[in-house]
């Protein structure tokens, strides 16, 4: 019994480093804090291989930028309000999410000054990650299980 004790304690330590923050290169680490001043309570985590991804909060906002690992700036997330939300993207999300109940939204901003909205929305079990442009055209959709969710976070909307 108290190797199984010792097991289930390991594999929880190690589950625990494998999700730890990570130190993100010096030249990410400068170009967002050029970029964010006054970005608060910042964690880096690897997005992927040659991606780094800053949670933070700043002017109350959470918020998330992604950077490559020269530094290059690849986009940033703000969490907004649902009544936030263009009128263009509400519609659309009433006419072709009906009944689905909206979890979370999101402005995300690129380089090359396109906007874009992502709207996590749940219907019964299922949960969707809705990406539209600021006309309320959809870009992407999928289904995203609840277990992974944090590592799908910012894989959509590279189009634009």
């Amino acid at each position: 019994m108290k190797m199984k004790q010792t097991m289930i304690v390991m594999a929880l330590l190690l589950a625990n480093l494998a999700c730890a923050q990570v130190e993100a290169p010096k030249a990410v680490q400068d170009a967002f804090k050029a970029k964010f001043t006054n970005a608060k309570s910042v964690e880096w985590e690897m997005e992927e291989e040659g991606e780094y991804e800053a949670n933070f909060k700043m002017n109350k906002a959470e918020m998330s930028a992604n950077f490559k690992t020269d530094g290059t700036w690849l986009e940033t997330e703000t969490e907004i309000k649902d009544k936030e939300l263009p009128a263009a993207v509400k519609a659309t999300l009433k006419a072709k999410y009906e009944g689905y109940e909206v979890e979370e939204t999101t402005k995300i901003e690129k380089p090359n000054g396109v906007v874009q909205y992502e709207a996590e929305i749940e219907k019964d079990e299922e949960t969707l990650e809705v990406i539209f442009d600021a006309n309320g055209t959809v870009i992407s959709s999928k289904v995203v299980n609840e277990d992974d969710e944090d590592d799908e976070e910012g894989e959509e909307g590279d189009e634009g």
